[in-house]
């Protein structure tokens, strides 16, 4: 085993970078799909809000800063956020965080099941199956009856 020598830096400027860091920034990566920069900066700033700074890091993953904690919040809490198909990974800033390391054991799932009997288009029933996938961490329901109505 290799000794590694430890250094304890004991400044106010990194104690106060660390605590701006925890509270305005947050882990992002798409799940499958890995955009250039110039194309992800634009789905931020018209997704998400202006008020932040990107920070491309390796293997797709990348930090956002954002300008308030509000909107932070907001990007963590609301959703889900998705590019096309792919959805977006987001977990808050920690310290220790690196990407070359990091493996996304979480990733949200949108599922559209089509021509669901009404029987089962209840909360109930839609969380029971779920479970038979996994976890059910955090949920939402979202039924929406559509029907076609013919002009004649």
């Amino acid at each position: 085993m290799t000794w590694v020598p430890t250094l304890i830096v004991n400044l106010p400027e990194v104690n106060n970078i660390y605590v701006d860091f925890r509270e305005r920034v947050v882990i992002c990566i798409f799940n499958g799909f890995w955009p250039k920069t110039k194309v992800l900066h634009q789905w931020i700033f018209s997704t998400l809000t202006e008020r932040c700074d990107i920070h491309l890091c390796s293997r797709g993953f990348f930090i956002v800063k954002f300008d308030t904690t509000k909107d932070k919040d907001y990007v963590l809490n609301e959703g889900p956020w998705f590019w096309g198909n792919a959805g977006l990974f987001r977990i808050p800033w920690f310290s220790g965080f690196d990407a070359n390391t990091m493996v996304v054991s979480k990733m949200l799932m949108w599922v559209k099941l089509h021509n669901l009997p009404l029987i089962f288009g209840t909360s109930q029933s839609i969380r029971r199956t779920w479970e038979f996938f996994g976890e059910i961490l955090k949920g939402r329901c979202k039924l929406s009856l559509k029907r076609n109505f013919h002009l004649f």
